[in-house]
């Protein structure tokens, strides 16, 4: 697992490297907010194919050299988009795993559920709330509210960061979509 945590741009979430082996299903993984990539490689070196999604052509092409650097070019489909709900790129059950390591957004949920196939595997992990980024995490269980109906939560933390008034937890979520 060592070699799993080489990384330029840094090491990818342990967390998500301990469920890494349930993302295997018919269709790719897709890497929501991905950056430079720290998770698809780290994915595409258990040999998940992985669609690496983000705004920024600078993160995807230092991606690229590195999955080329690598060898794991075959495994890694940079798409640089701004997603959105107007914006929504893919297909209904397109995907065996959707992952989210510090980008959400919440108006996107149904669309990612409706592109994961069923039995499809949904992690999120959002940013840890220092300074001032507890203004972009959602309220208190807003997640789980969200995604309790669709989905069966496997794996779900939230704390509460930020001032007390603002409601806010940052969170760590594994949820399967249960149809």
């Amino acid at each position: 697992m060592h070699s799993l945590l080489r990384r330029q741009s840094g090491a990818p979430s342990r967390l998500l490297l301990t469920w890494a082996h349930k993302f295997k299903g018919n269709q790719p993984i897709v890497d929501i907010g991905c950056g430079a990539g720290r998770n698809a490689i780290a994915l595409a070196r258990l040999g998940s194919k992985v669609v690496c999604v983000d705004r920024d052509l600078r993160g995807l092409r230092e991606l690229a050299g590195n999955g080329q650097q690598e060898s794991l070019s075959e495994f890694l489909r940079p798409v640089c988009a701004e997603l959105g709900p107007a914006l929504w790129p893919f297909a209904r059950q397109s995907f065996s795993a959707m992952i989210c390591v510090h980008f959400l957004d919440v108006a996107l949920l149904p669309f990612m559920r409706d592109s994961l196939e069923v039995g499809g595997y949904l992690y999120i992990e959002t940013v840890g709330g220092q300074g001032e980024n507890h203004l972009e995490l959602p309220p208190v269980g807003t997640l789980h509210d969200c995604l309790a109906p669709d989905f069966s939560l496997e794996f779900y933390s939230e704390r509460r960061v930020g001032p007390p008034a603002a409601g806010k937890c940052a969170a760590k979520l594994l949820a399967r979509k249960a149809y």
